[in-house]
This record gives C-alpha cells, structure tokens and sequence, in this order.
C-alpha cells in the first residue's frame, strides 16, 4: 500500500505495515519509508475501519460518567 513520505515528498510503498487504531476509533495503516526511514502514516476508509477488530481495551466504548454541580438555592423575594 502506498502512503505519502513528508521528507522524501513523494509517494512510497509501506515498508513493515501494521493496522492501528486510532484515539477516534478510526483505523489506518502505519510503516516505515524504505528510502529514508521515516514514520509514514496512511488512513483507510469507512467500511475497512469497520471490519478492522480493536485489540485495544482503551478503545472499546465506555459509559460516560457525568457528574452535576450543585446549584445554588432558589431564593424567593415577596414584594
């Protein structure tokens, strides 16, 4: 799969691919350059993040703890 190299400016092929998910829970695929060794990074579509299994537990879905803030008491003022 080819993913765009910042220091080489150039389309490369993916060298040592793996699928990570990221903190929105959208997948995509990151390697290495072969030419200069960079990080390169390339994000998949919809319906491939779908089939992709999340193997991190951070990124299941969690219910949300909401925690209300006390108010203040309602004060009544008679003319």
């Amino acid at each position: 799969m080819l993913a765009y190299c910042f220091k080489c400016k150039t389309k490369r092929e993916i060298k040592g691919p793996k699928t990570v998910v990221m903190k929105n829970k959208r997948s995509a695929i990151q390697g290495v350059c072969p030419v200069c060794g960079t990080k390169i990074f390339r994000m998949l579509k919809k319906q491939v993040i779908e089939t992709v299994p999340t193997s991190n537990p951070q990124l299941a879905p969690q219910p949300a703890a909401v925690e209300l803030a006390p108010q203040p008491p309602i004060l009544k003022l008679e003319p």
